[in-house]
């Protein structure tokens, strides 16, 4: 994994356990640091409780999406392709920035 400021690769600093009663959220946490800029990154796992959830709400989340498109007519659709688009050139040229 990268980091997101400079795109250096980073460094694992190890994984814990997450306690249940103080958070059942999520079941273990990964610490990464970056060796360049020294930024830090902790990779939160999702708990069985929350994976399920997770599965419970694909679901609805495919039925609300369907409705959208139900909704929107077709030039909506048109610009939020487009602002898609846009956004995932704005990435490219950012991570081509990192690499100079």
């Amino acid at each position: 994994m990268n980091c997101w400021h400079c795109n250096t690769e980073l460094i694992w600093g190890g994984d814990h356990d997450i306690d249940e009663q103080y958070d059942d959220t999520y079941s273990m946490v990964t610490n990464l640091s970056c060796p360049k800029c020294d930024s830090f990154v902790e990779v939160y796992y999702p708990s069985e409780k929350t994976l399920e959830d997770y599965k419970k709400h694909e679901t609805n989340f495919s039925n609300d999406l369907k409705h959208h498109e139900e909704m929107y007519g077709e030039q909506e659709q048109k610009e939020l392709k487009e602002s898609y688009k846009q956004s995932l050139v704005n990435k490219k040229e950012r991570e081509e920035n990192k690499v100079e």
